[in-house]
This record gives C-alpha cells, sequence and structure tokens, in this order.
C-alpha cells in the first residue's frame, strides 16, 4: 500500500511539475512575442524621428546693438548720456570669435553645462538618464532640485530652431539632430555658436544675447 501511495505521489509530483514547466514555458513565450512587438513598434517609432530630422545650418550672427550718445557737461567737467538710439526688438547680439575667449571661461560652461562635452557625440545619456530620474523622484514627492539632461549642442539647437516644447516628440527630433549636428560641425564650432546664442538676462531694458553682448 506504501509503495502504491508513493506511486500515485510521485506521478501526481511529474504531473504538477510537467505542467508548471508548460505554463513557464507558455508565459516566456508570451513575455518573448509582447517584447518583439513592443521593441518594433519602438524601433520603427524612432527611425520615422530619424527620417524625418532635418539637419541644421550654422549661419553668421546678425549683430544687433544699441547707441549711446554722451556729451561733456562743462560745469562737472563729467560724461552724460543725452540720447540713447535702441534697435526695436531691444536684442543686443554680438558676435565674438572662439579665439578671442580665455581658455577658462570657454572650459567653465563645459564644467557647469555639458561636462562630458568633449566626449560626447551630441548626446549625454548619462547625464539624459539622471535627469529622467531625478524628475520621477521630484514627482513622487521628494523635495530636490531639477536639472536638465540637454547638452552644450542640444540647446544650441533649442535656441537656433526656437522649439522648446516639452513633448517627446520635440525631445526625440532634438536627440537625432544633435547626433547629425556633430557629424558637420567641430566642438569648437559648437561652443562658439553656443556661446553666440544664449540669453544672459536684460541690462537695461535690452536683452543680452551672447557672451561678448
Amino acid at each position: 500500500v506504501m509503495h502504491r501511495f508513493l506511486y500515485i505521489l510521485l506521478y501526481m509530483f511529474k504531473k504538477v511539475l510537467s505542467l508548471a514547466a508548460t505554463s513557464i514555458f507558455a508565459i516566456f513565450l508570451v513575455f518573448i512575442l509582447t517584447g518583439t512587438i513592443v521593441g518594433t513598434v519602438i524601433t520603427v517609432y524612432i527611425l520615422s524621428f530619424m527620417d524625418t530630422t532635418q539637419a541644421i545650418e550654422l549661419n553668421p550672427i546678425q549683430e544687433s546693438y544699441a547707441s549711446y550718445i554722451y556729451q561733456m557737461n562743462k560745469e562737472t567737467q563729467e560724461y552724460e548720456l543725452v540720447y540713447k538710439a535702441a534697435i526695436q526688438s531691444h536684442d543686443i547680439r554680438l558676435a565674438v570669435d572662439m579665439k578671442n575667449l580665455p581658455d577658462h571661461v570657454k572650459y567653465a560652461f563645459v564644467c557647469i553645462e555639458d561636462e562630458r562635452f568633449y566626449s560626447h557625440e551630441g548626446v549625454d545619456y548619462k547625464r539624459t538618464a539622471g535627469a529622467i530620474l531625478n524628475l520621477a523622484i521630484t514627482m513622487m514627492g521628494v523635495d530636490q532640485d531639477i536639472y536638465g539632461g540637454s547638452t552644450i549642442t542640444q540647446q544650441l539647437i533649442k535656441n537656433v530652431t526656437g522649439e522648446d516644447e516639452q513633448t517627446w516628440e520635440r525631445k526625440m527630433k532634438e536627440i537625432f539632430t544633435a547626433m547629425k549636428f556633430e557629424k558637420k560641425y567641430t566642438k569648437d564650432e559648437i561652443l562658439e555658436a553656443y556661446l553666440n546664442e544664449i540669453y544672459f538676462g536684460q541690462i537695461d531694458t535690452y536683452n543680452m544675447y551672447g557672451i561678448e553682448a
């Protein structure tokens, strides 16, 4: 009787084991199939952005500035502002050549804005992943400073195109544009254009664009 009981028990164990193995295999196949479908959709989605991404051209800076006219006060012997010729847009833009900037100025911007600027190809994936994680933690209610994942190249593209919508589509487009951009221009050309494009704030009602301004 004991032998028969053990035989039945062993038979049932084999059945359960076979059923479990079949179920695990079926679940594994479902995961493989789902992963393949999702991977294909993501690949097609990404390739569609690659096909529609246009190359960006760097054009010479269109300079604009204000003129201040001073006249000497005969009594105080000091110059006083008598007339200010301002452009309608109130945007001040002055171009500067990379060779005329001190190295410590250039490297200060790289250090703060994009420390891996000279090693990446337009996109810093480590910084981008960190920015996404930072945003997710902030959305969970944890109080901390929010920082972006855009490289100097990506920031330049955003400034040149004027596109800054907070959407995944625009971000994907920006990433592929940055990769194409880095194949066309050198790091120094990109950094020079960036330093000539970025907004530095307002002085005396004027919008200051570029480090020379």
